[in-house]
């Protein structure tokens, strides 16, 4: 099929589609308010795993009717396992943090796999870390005409100055969007700045770092900042600053925001609400982390090279266990071929650190004339595939969609047009246009051999990224789609594959 024909079939289906809506809400938070738009929903009609619109497999690609979505699914919720044990075991600041035991649990449990695979040489490469920000604990509140409330959603913004030992006790005051215009006759000078953010298009980019808005709240003398985060629900989110904050920065799911601006709003004249914040910062030296190795040896001394970094923020479903669960699915399909049937070598590598300043590519870009000095084709495994959603009112609503990704290739106009082939026979949505260079774990080899990888980003970094957000067919498509490549690929020489001198990026 097409891509226009498909694209005309899903927005025929979207039409006719029932949404269904699921509030994602932070751990222990107080759920949603009322309904913005008053409409209200009525009880699903289906189970959204199993009613996903789709492309069906092609009678020509039956060869990969293996890579299943449901095993798939089942990985990513192994891994959201170890992230939730290290929640359980008391961390307020958890998932599968680097230089943690999770961290060291989530490698074994990658070795485990590529040994059940029958992959070879199957090793932990260690690196040692730099100094590591680790908060914790930290309460917010807020209060005012007699009103206190603990707010749920709290989070520290990465590179946060802690508080001191007994915490601070200040006066909100409330900036907008902190625009320079926004700052006009409010005073926070001594007090927290609270500035709403919207998220652009995730919380992981969002308006109060593009407009630099915490650097003009902290030129301009706050002693601490507390950002909005303009999406439905009370979801608590975990992303770095622009910068080593040099006074705390948190910041809270929409609901909590809103429940600050109503009770500054409410104040009596000369009793202004209050913010109560404790944050506990330490930074600790000598931790280490590892980088998993394992290959499938081919028939001749060329490579392809794929990769999914092991680190997440929360239940981190899409970022990344949808990546590392694809990877894995390569491995399975192709440990099935005969050796002799694989013209080249494949080597699986679980990256480490990537939210830790990503030791484990930065490495291979070092070393790239032995990692990549024949290498065909680097494959990128991260963030595959997140559900589409919509918000309505106040409320998130889920969707039977596949959400469209980001995405980039590097190298020949042939390999491009390889790729946006396959994309449009298993439907994976993409945007019109791809960026200009690799991000993610990509960015640092992304041009150190031919390379491609897709990339859904809307609800990473926060605790609405949880294994419902990551449907099984978009997993099955978007591992079968790299497969194929793989297999078209390898039909090619790499002089074919590499971008031509001169070419456009």
């Amino acid at each position: 099929m097409s891509r226009s024909a498909f694209f005309a079939a899903f927005c025929g289906v979207c039409l006719s589609t029932l949404l269904l809506g699921s509030q994602q809400e932070s751990r222990g938070g107080r759920g949603a308010g009322a309904q913005g738009d008053g409409r209200g929903w009525g009880p699903p009609l289906y189970k959204l795993d199993e009613a996903y619109v789709g492309t069906p497999l092609p009678a020509s690609e039956e060869k990969y009717r293996s890579i299943d979505g449901v095993r798939l699914k089942g990985w990513v919720n192994e891994l959201v396992n170890i992230s939730r044990r290290y929640h359980n075991a008391g961390h307020q600041y958890w998932g599968r943090i680097t230089g943690t035991e999770s961290d060291t649990q989530t490698q074994q449990w990658l070795v485990e796999r590529f040994k059940q695979l029958g992959l070879e040489n199957v090793r932990i490469q260690q690196h040692d870390l730099p100094p590591q920000w680790l908060p914790g604990p930290w309460e917010l509140a807020v209060s005012g005409r007699g009103r206190s409330v603990k707010l749920e959603s709290a989070q520290p913004m990465g590179e946060s100055a802690g508080t001191p030992t007994g915490g601070i006790s200040i006066e909100p005051v409330w900036v907008g969007m902190g625009a320079p215009a926004d700052f006009i006759g409010r005073d926070v000078r001594g007090k927290a700045a609270v500035i709403y953010s919207n998220l652009q298009p995730s919380v992981r980019g969002h308006s109060a770092q593009s407009m630099g808005s915490l650097n003009r709240a902290r030129e301009k003398g706050a002693a601490a900042i507390v950002v909005v985060m303009a999406n439905p629900g009370n979801f608590e989110n975990n992303q770095p600053g622009p910068a080593p904050a040099s006074i705390p920065t948190m910041t809270v799911g929409l609901q909590d925001g809103n429940l600050i601006r109503e009770i500054i709003e409410q104040a009596e004249p000369g009793s202004p609400a209050k913010l109560n914040l404790k944050l506990d910062v330490k930074t600790v030296a000598g931790l280490k982390t590892g980088t998993v190795w394992g290959t499938l040896p081919g028939t001749s001394d060329e490579n392809i090279h794929i990769q999914a970094h092991l680190d997440g923020f929360f239940d981190g479903a899409l970022d990344n266990a949808s990546g590392i669960a694809t990877m894995v699915g390569l491995a399975e399909y192709f440990s099935h071929v005969p050796r002799q049937q694989r013209r080249r070598t494949i080597t699986f590598v679980g990256t480490s650190g990537h939210h830790a300043g990503s030791p484990s590519v930065r490495w291979m870009h070092e070393n790239k004339e032995k990692v990549f000095a024949k290498t065909a084709l680097i494959i990128n495994c991260e963030h595959v595939a997140e559900t589409q959603t919509y918000w309505n009112g106040d409320r998130l609503i889920r969707s039977n969609l596949v959400g469209a990704r980001r995405w980039y290739v590097n190298g020949s106009e042939e390999l491009k047009t390889l790729i946006v082939r396959v994309f449009d026979l298993f439907g994976i949505a993409t945007y019109e246009l791809p960026e200009a260079r690799g991000g993610g774990e990509l960015g640092a080899v992304g041009e150190d051999a031919p390379s491609f990888h897709i990339i859904d980003h809307r609800s990473y970094h926060s605790t609405l990224d949880t294994p419902e957000i990551v449907p099984n067919i978009g997993l099955a498509a978007a591992t079968r789609s790299f497969a194929k490549i793989i297999d078209e690929v390898n039909r090619m020489e790499i002089r074919d594959l590499v971008r031509h001198s001169g070419a456009e990026k």
